[in-house]
C-alpha cells in the first residue's frame, strides 16, 4: 500500500474562490507506520510489538489489547490508553505527560524511569505496576487499584490518590509533597523514608504500614489510623489532628 502524504494524514480545509468547504476528513492510520495524533484503535496488530525512540504524541490506542507490547524510549505524551489491557507491557524511560489510562488494565506493567506527569490514571487496575524512579507530579490515580504497586524514589508531587487502594504497595523515599491520599487504604504497605510534607491523608488507612523514617511536615491527618504501624524515627512536625501514635 502506497505511504499516505502528510495532507492526506492531517484534517484540513478546502478552500474554493475563497470560501471554506467542508472539512476534510483524516485518513485511516498506517497500522504497519504509526504517527503522531493517529488513531489506532483499530491495529491490533500491535500486540506484543516492539518500539524504540519512537513518537506517538497524542495517538489514541483506546481499547486494545498490548499486552506485552514495548515502548523503548518512546513519546507517548498526551496518548490515550484508556479501558487498554496493558499488562506485562513496557514502558521504560518513555515520556507519558498528560497521558490518559482510565480504566486501563496495568498488571505487572513496566513504568520505571517515566514521566507521567500530568497523566490521569482514575479507575486503573495497576497491581504490580513498576513506577521505580518516575517522575509522577499532578497525577490523578483516584480510585485506582494499586495493590503490590512498587514506587522506589518515585516524585508524586501534587498529586492525587483519593479512595486508591494501595495494600502492601511498595516505596522508599518516595515523594508526596502536598499529595492527597484522602481516604486511600494502605494497610500493610511499605513507605520507608517518605516524604509527606504538606500531604492531605484525611481518613487514610496506614494500619500496619511500614513508615519508618518517614516526614510528615504540615500534613493533615484528620482520621487517618495507624493502627500497628510502624513509625520508628518518623518526623512529626506542625501536622493538624496528630494520631495518638505520634506519642508513643
Amino acid at each position: 500500500m502506497p505511504q499516505k502524504s502528510t495532507f492526506q494524514r492531517t484534517v484540513g480545509f478546502l478552500f474554493v474562490s475563497g470560501l471554506a468547504a467542508a472539512p476534510v476528513m483524516a485518513g485511516a492510520a498506517d497500522c504497519s507506520n504509526p504517527m503522531p495524533q493517529d488513531d489506532l484503535t483499530s491495529c491490533t496488530e500491535l500486540k506484543g510489538k516492539s518500539f524504540s525512540n519512537c513518537d506517538f504524541s497524542g495517538a489514541s490506542f483506546k481499547g486494545l489489547d498490548l499486552r506485552n507490547t514495548k515502548f523503548n524510549k518512546c513519546k507517548l505524551d498526551g496518548a490515550d490508553f484508556s479501558g487498554t489491557t496493558l499488562k506485562w507491557a513496557y514502558f521504560k524511560e518513555s515520556s507519558l505527560k498528560g497521558a490518559k489510562f482510565e480504566k486501563a488494565d496495568l498488571f505487572h506493567t513496566n513504568m520505571d524511569k517515566t514521566d507521567i506527569s500530568g497523566g490521569y490514571f482514575v479507575k486503573a487496575f495497576m497491581f504490580g505496576t513498576n513506577l521505580n524512579f518516575a517522575k509522577a507530579h499532578d497525577v490523578n490515580f483516584d480510585t485506582a487499584n494499586m495493590k503490590d504497586i512498587n514506587m522506589e524514589e518515585t516524585d508524586f508531587t501534587g498529586s492525587s490518590f483519593k479512595d486508591a487502594y494501595m495494600l502492601r504497595a511498595v516505596s522508599y523515599q518516595a515523594n508526596f509533597t502536598k499529595a492527597r491520599l484522602d481516604g486511600a487504604v494502605l494497610t500493610g504497605a511499605t513507605f520507608e523514608e517518605g516524604n509527606f510534607s504538606q500531604t492531605s491523608l484525611i481518613g487514610t488507612n496506614l494500619d500496619g504500614a511500614s513508615l519508618e523514617g518517614s516526614r510528615f511536615i504540615k500534613s493533615i491527618l484528620t482520621n487517618a489510623t495507624f493502627k500497628n504501624a510502624i513509625l520508628d524515627d518518623a518526623v512529626w512536625e506542625g501536622v493538624i489532628d496528630p494520631p495518638a501514635e505520634m506519642k508513643k
